[in-house]
């Protein structure tokens, strides 16, 4: 059974989705959720765990330069 994504990840994916197909960091991936939660200065160390699980859960894929896209259906 698919548990349910937290609203970070929730925004991480839906970020990794406009962006499809491109790849893009983790910094970037923080950054962005991290101001729409109202949290700046946020940056790879708060993307990249949510990167990570999104890969975990089949729903983002990393290339081997530690980038991040959607994974396509």
């Amino acid at each position: 059974m698919a548990r349910a994504l937290t609203q970070s990840q929730h925004l991480a994916l839906k970020y990794l989705e406009s962006k499809c197909p491109d790849f893009v960091s983790p910094t970037e991936v923080g950054e962005e959720v991290g101001k729409q939660m109202g949290k700046e200065n946020r940056h790879s160390s708060f993307g990249s765990p949510l990167c990570r699980k999104l890969v975990d859960l089949g729903l983002a894929v990393r290339n081997e330069a530690g980038h991040y896209a959607a994974a396509t259906k």
